[in-house]
């Protein structure tokens, strides 16, 4: 038995050592291959081993355990605290999308950054500032990246809803950038209405992933402040789905969390996808836009496909009204 594990090792070890010894005689194009599958396995390792020690953080860090026991116990009279982290990001945003505070109490929100990306989705944030204009919402838009961003982008929505719960807004409607408001006849207090006197903070969606951050509604309370702080401090670095990868791991994980979030019963209600994501994802069929629906999400497609996707149904099903239509795409007089 020993000599057996001993010939295993051998063969293991032998590659590499033979590698080593006779480096500068193999082919560049054959250790080109082998360099960059340790290279990837070194990264996911060392990726792994990151994400484990921040969970052991995680575990001492008090303000998570603050805030579970708020929510399990459903003890807030007022406004809690929230982490440094997430109130300093939150100050970086109001730098970025400074504007004139209005007395409206429902804002809708967005994050649209770099100059190419907000062409290639213009249809959607327009259509987006002409609902929230026709809704009697203010729109805010996150233009501007942080002055020292250490997160993916997509991050940057839960900062921002923050900020606007803290200026004193009652309800907050998050849309994606690459989401076009298809029907502006939805009124917006249906969208909100599920969360009317209810405990819960989040109103979310579901589509072939799970809990869909894309298209989300959250109203102001105590829980909402802890849920957004939880969400930020759960950051385990470049994971896939970012702080979609967060909520999905706190719901699972920690049991207070699910009384909180409220799922609709209909997806389509406020986030409809186009069907041509089946050729990439397997799609929930029900979840397909149709027209009439409030929102299509085209999430997951990426430029160039996503504008020339997203300029064909402002056409196909005539969803140009109230739009500065491009002069590339404007139809022919």
């Amino acid at each position: 038995m020993l000599k057996a594990a001993l010939q295993k090792v051998k063969k293991i070890i032998y590659p590499v050592t033979y590698v080593i010894e006779n480096f500068d005689n193999l082919p560049k194009d054959l250790l080109w291959p082998v360099h960059e599958t340790l290279q990837q396995e070194f990264q996911q390792t060392n990726s792994l081993l990151s994400n484990v020690r921040n969970l052991q953080m995680l575990e001492k860090n008090e303000f998570l355990q603050d805030h579970l026991r708020a929510l399990r116990e459903a003890r807030d009279t007022e406004l809690p605290g929230v982490s440094y982290g997430l109130k300093n990001a939150a100050r970086q945003l109001h730098v970025s999308c400074h504007r004139q505070r209005t007395q409206k109490t429902t804002a809708i929100c967005t994050v649209a950054l770099g100059d190419g990306y907000r062409r290639s989705v213009d249809y959607c944030l327009q259509s987006q500032a002409r609902y929230a204009e026709k809704a009697g919402a203010d729109y805010v838009m996150l233009d501007l990246m942080p002055a020292n961003p250490d997160r993916h982008v997509s991050w940057y929505k839960i900062p921002l809803i923050f900020r606007l719960l803290q200026e004193g807004y009652d309800r907050v409607l998050y849309i994606d950038a690459d989401a076009m408001v298809t029907n502006d006849e939805v009124p917006l207090d249906n969208l909100f209405a599920p969360l009317a006197g209810r405990r819960e903070s989040f109103l979310i969606a579901e589509d072939e992933g799970g809990l869909n951050l894309g298209v989300f509604l959250i109203q102001r309370n105590p829980a909402a402040y802890r849920m957004l702080d939880l969400i930020w401090i759960h950051h385990l670095g470049h994971v896939p789905n970012w702080e979609q990868q967060a909520f999905s791991f706190l719901i699972n994980w920690y049991q207070p969390i699910p009384d909180y979030v409220l799922i609709a019963p209909d997806p389509k209600a406020f986030n409809s996808f186009p069907y041509e994501r089946e050729h990439v994802y397997r799609v929930i069929q029900e979840n397909n836009w149709t027209p009439g629906d409030f929102i299509c999400h085209f999430s997951g497609i990426r430029r160039p496909l996503l504008e020339k996707m997203i300029s064909y149904y402002v056409h196909e099903y005539d969803l140009g009204r109230g739009l500065v239509l491009h002069e590339a795409d404007s139809p022919p007089k």
